[in-house]
């Protein structure tokens, strides 16, 4: 669906080390980031230290990234897909 696919651009953006940039998401999907992602679980993402979120990306801390190859490992996209759709659905 055009949801998973989003989500997956996301993901995929995060395990580069430049991370996702912001305005190629919204070129690539049509939506705005910010409005795209639910704000308190990002805030609390980036508190916890998984995340760093930037007026133009949005990218994976070192720790961060050790967790998305975890998930990665353990299993197929939609174990992931589970894991951050509360995370990055507004809805």
């Amino acid at each position: 669906t055009r949801r998973s696919s989003d989500l997956e651009l996301i993901i995929m953006g995060l395990r580069l080390q430049k991370g996702l940039d912001k305005a190629h998401f919204k070129e690539i999907c049509g939506l705005d980031f910010n409005s795209f992602v639910n704000k308190q679980k990002l805030k609390q993402m980036v508190s916890n230290g998984l995340l760093l979120d930037t007026k133009a990306t949005i990218q994976a801390t070192n720790q961060g990234f050790l967790l998305l190859n975890k998930i990665m490992a353990a299993g197929s996209l939609q174990i992931i897909s589970r894991n951050f759709k509360a995370i990055f659905f507004s809805i």
